[in-house]
């Protein structure tokens, strides 16, 4: 068994010995610690040895994916760009999704980058 998933299986066997109710909410670090695991070895194979629901995995996996998204920042756009046709902006989200957007105003490309960025429709 890989050094890690050993530690990371004796930590759980702890975390379960101590905690107040069978109900408690798994600790961040513990969560954090078998989504990283999940680049190196088989979803299945963490849920087995470590006890754990497939859905919570997958659940903690997407919770990581979106807290470690980078948050938007608007940053004013120059008037004289802002304006002009040859304004073209690309944008990827990163589930991979693309936006592309030219020719618009400020306050338009300001509402589409951030209800893109959010996941949201156009």
């Amino acid at each position: 068994m890989d050094p890690k998933l050993a530690k990371l299986k004796t930590d759980f066997a702890k975390w379960r010995i101590t905690r107040k109710s069978k109900r408690s909410k798994t600790p961040a670090d513990l969560r954090a610690r078998v989504v990283e695991m999940t680049d190196s070895i088989k979803v299945s194979k963490l849920c087995s040895e470590l006890g754990i629901s497939h859905s919570a995995l997958l659940k903690w996996r997407k919770d990581s994916l979106i807290s470690s998204q980078p948050q938007f920042v608007q940053l004013p756009i120059p008037r004289e760009l802002a304006s002009s046709r040859g304004l073209e902006i690309q944008l990827e989200r990163p589930d991979g999704v693309k936006l592309k957007i030219s020719g618009v105003n400020d306050s338009i490309f300001a509402s589409f980058v951030c209800s893109f960025m959010a996941g949201g429709g156009l």
